[in-house]
């Protein structure tokens, strides 16, 4: 208890050491990339062979081909799908880099999956069991395309076809066979490359049919396809004009047939476009088949009834437009709606407990978005995972008077929305801007007031936005696009807000030479209502804008960045300063590109100043790796700079106590000598790394409270098709430490008073109640009744309240006690 002298009398004052009631320490912050937009729709890289097979723990689909990422999983060529993506593998020693088919075998000891392709040792043939894998013989001397079970008679063997030689040791010339123990020829082997496998019985037994390139199987004329029966080889008539890549067995109601595809145009002699009919007697086409090349073919029921479907590089089917992927039910062709083009090298049906539905696999590109490298189908298209299947180029936060939300520009690929130019991200869900009818992509956006109110512009290589004819910009204002008079004759790739003496008027830079059809070399300002120039303006392109007062006593100046050398007739080198009047050099320029500029208040001194950044090594006669620091009248170096190229800066408080600081993301794996995988953090003072980084180019950043969460967050898009930790493909959210703690507040206990000399009983009592917050220096305390009120004789409860600049609280109540005065005597 503190005791307090106060005239002649004491006062009592309980210790205010303890926190007030309610109040928590807050945890230390964890910055982190934070889970948000989903993780890669796929694959990222090509797809090439599908199996379902069940190693024990039920049935699910098995996708080879040449990728290392099955959404957020990290993979080696293989991965397994029963509505999620896994590993297949144990580890180092995992034999396949890239897998080209895939086929399940049961040798006496369990059904087993079997995978051909490449790895660190060369081409092979391994086995899955579900636990590992198991080589099988030693490898081929070139690419083995297939494989297949077959049963001659002797039991079932495991036959393998490509473009191999040799194949464990032996002489194999395009054809291969397991017998448990090496690989052994098949009858003489092909004098080409076998490419594709398929065991049928046309009336004369089983047999392995086999498709490819060559001309002779066994001796055997034999023209790209052939039938081994287990001894001999034998023609399927005349075979076909050009290579097989594949087959499948389908019946279309009078019994089984054999159908082959590929490149070929004429099978058995006759014409067959890229597809044919074999039923153990003669060749026939399917109509008049596929306008271009076909991959697989394969046959699914979507509860209709067995049909067979077939993909690859065509664009009719049955002389009808179809975008590589349509179906044949025994009478007529039909393309599958949904998809803008489609080239699956292999096709599955397979149930991930959401109903049977047919795979494809290869590259794909649906009206919805669905994957660019594996889709589902099963009456409509959908992706294998729900983020990003491209990157967007520019990204701001704006209101349209719907809420603020997060808008993505570029000409990249929403689930749900599909290929589109502009997105709009509220927080939880993505919706298209207008009815989305856009062509183009948009390289900048930016928020301009032109006197009717907010609106949101986006520029970029553009001819239509929401359904509007434009040229290289529009204006979204909430409801509806609208161009900008004559817009540009050129890509836009930067914007900003400058307030040139007349007002504020919309700046853009770019590739244009004109702007509302008058004279504007690569970059122009919009009033609201007109276009004009800056003069002479640049002789090469502008690629990032940048208004502010820099403190030398021009006001408000702007400044521009690019490849162009001069600016308004003004050697400049690739950076320049509008002053309202003329152009001017800054010390000289850089020595390469500057893509993006940024005003941030480092702490230094010198207030807000300018930073640069890109390709450049030395600017302004200083070397400075890729970043630089302009003060006004000379530029210096950022801590030793970055080590590859920077594409955008950003400013952004992350709430840790520390204040804004400056983000640059990139093509660079280091920042100031440290680890920082192509994004950094500069405080003013050092370089750092966020987390683990990410690991491909970052194109753009942008700052947005998305109300997902307490405080504004800094979000990154570029080509990375995992962010870290976080496992988002494309467009990342990086939260910092949003101020979630509320002040300490620190109250006595009880303050004990004695009654005035004079006047009614009580007393007018001063109180000391004080707030600490780490976040913010001076939080505000409010206390019911106030210090300095005039308290009656007994006790009085007083409530006091500390408020912090996040709205955060804490509270704390105390007594003050006015006793009855005792006089001494």
């Amino acid at each position: 208890m503190t005791i307090a002298a106060h005239g002649s009398f004491l006062w009592l004052v309980a210790s205010t050491a303890g926190a007030a009631e309610g109040t928590v320490a807050g945890p230390s912050c964890v910055q982190a990339w934070l889970p948000t937009f989903g993780s890669l729709p796929g694959l990222d890289g090509t797809a090439t062979a599908l199996a379902v097979f069940d190693d024990g723990s039920g049935p699910a689909l098995y996708v080879g081909g040449d990728f290392s990422l099955a959404g957020a999983v990290d993979v080696k060529g293989i991965a397994r799908w029963d509505g999620a993506w896994s590993y297949v593998g144990s580890g180092a020693n995992d034999p396949f880099e890239q897998v080209r088919d895939l086929v399940v075998h049961d040798d006496g000891t369990g059904p087993q999956l079997y995978a051909c392709g490449l790895g660190p040792s060369g081409w092979r043939v391994a086995r899955w069991d579900g636990a590992s894998w198991d080589m099988i013989g030693s490898g081929a001397n070139a690419t083995i395309s297939a494989l297949a079970v077959f049963d001659a008679g002797g039991g079932a063997v495991l036959v393998a076809a490509g473009h191999f030689t040799v194949m464990g040791g032996n002489s194999a010339p395009g054809i291969a066979r397991w017998n448990g123990l090496g690989w052994l020829a098949v009858s003489g082997g092909l004098d080409g490359a076998g490419e594709a496998l398929e065991v049928f019985d046309d009336g004369g037994g089983p047999a392995l049919f086999v498709g490819g390139e060559f001309t002779t199987a066994g001796g055997v004329p034999a023209q790209n396809v052939a039938r081994w029966d287990g001894s001999s080889w034998s023609a399927l008539g005349a075979g076909t004009g050009d290579d097989v890549d594949d087959f499948c067995v389908y019946d279309e109601g009078s019994g089984p047939a054999l159908f082959a595809a590929g490149v070929f145009t004429a099978a058995g002699g006759a014409p067959a476009s890229r597809i044919a009919r074999w039923d153990g007697a003669a060749w026939s086409p399917l109509g008049a088949g596929l306008g271009g090349s076909c991959d697989s073919v394969t046959v699914f029921d979507d509860g209709a009834g067995p049909k067979l479907y077939a993909s690859g590089f065509f664009t009719s089917a049955g002389g009808a437009p179809a975008n590589g992927f349509a179906r044949w039910d025994g009478v007529g062709w039909e393309a599958i709606a949904g998809l803008a083009s489609a080239r699956f090298l292999a096709c599955a049906s397979f149930d991930d407990g959401s109903g049977p539905a047919l795979y494809g696999a290869g590259t794909v590109t649906t009206t919805d978005g669905a994957t660019s490298s594996i889709a589902r189908w099963n009456g409509a298209w959908s992706s294998l995972g729900s983020g990003l299947a491209a990157p967007p180029s520019a990204l701001a936060s704006h209101d349209d008077g719907s809420g603020a939300a997060l808008y993505a520009g570029g000409a990249f690929v929403v689930p749900g929305l599909g290929p589109t130019s502009i997105a709009r991200w509220d927080g939880a869900t993505w919706s298209a801007v207008g009815n989305d009818d856009s062509a183009g992509e948009v390289l900048a956006l930016c928020t301009f007031d032109d006197g009717g109110g907010p609106a949101l512009y986006a520029g970029g290589d553009l001819t239509k936005l929401g359904g509007v004819p434009v040229s290289s910009i529009g204006r979204w204002d909430g409801a509806s696009w609208a161009p900008l008079g004559l817009g540009t004759n050129d890509e836009v790739h930067a914007l900003c807000v400058y307030d040139d003496g007349s007002g504020p008027v919309l700046v853009a830079g770019g590739r244009f030479t004109s702007a509302g059809g008058g004279p504007a070399n690569r970059i122009a300002r919009w009033n609201g209502g007109a276009w004009s120039g800056f003069g002479a303006g640049a002789n090469l392109d502008v690629r990032a804008l940048v208004a502010f007062d820099d403190g030398q006593g021009d006001g408000t100046v702007l400044y521009a960045g690019g490849r162009f050398s001069t600016m308004g007739g003004v050697s400049v080198n690739r950076i320049a300063r509008w002053d309202g009047a003329a152009w001017s050099s800054l010390a000289g320029g850089a020595n390469h590109w500057v893509h993006a500029l940024a005003v941030f208040d480092d702490g230094l001194g010198d207030g807000p100043v300018l930073y640069a950044a890109g390709p450049f090594t030395a600017i302004g006669g200083v070397p400075a790796s890729h970043v630089a620091r302009w003060d006004g009248s000379s530029w210096s170096a950022v801590g030793g700079g970055v080590s590859h190229l920077v594409n955008a800066l950003a400013v952004f408080d992350d709430s840790s106590g520390s204040g804004p600081a400056l983000y640059a993301g990139g093509v660079f794996t280091a920042a100031g000598g440290n680890p920082a995988a192509r994004i950094a953090r500069w405080d003013g003072t050092a370089w750092a790394g966020l987390a683990l980084g990410l690991d491909d180019d970052v194109l753009a950043l942008g700052v947005h409270g998305d109300g997902s969460g307490p405080g504004a967050a800094l979000y990154v898009a570029g080509q990375f098709p995992r962010a870290s930790d976080a496992l988002d493909a494309y467009l990342a959210r990086w939260q910092g430490c949003p101020d979630t703690t509320p002040p300490e507040l620190a109250c006595p206990t009880r303050v004990l008073a004695p009654d005035s000399r004079s006047g009614p009983p009580g007393r007018v009592v001063p109180f000391a109640v004080q707030a600490v917050d780490a976040l913010d220096p001076s939080p505000t305390v409010v206390c019911t009744p106030p210090s300095g009120s005039f308290f009656p004789r007994g006790t009085t409860l007083v409530t006091c309240t500390a408020t912090d600049a996040a709205g955060n609280q804490s509270s704390c109540q105390f007594e003050v006690v006015v006793q009855p005065r005792t006089e001494r005597r």
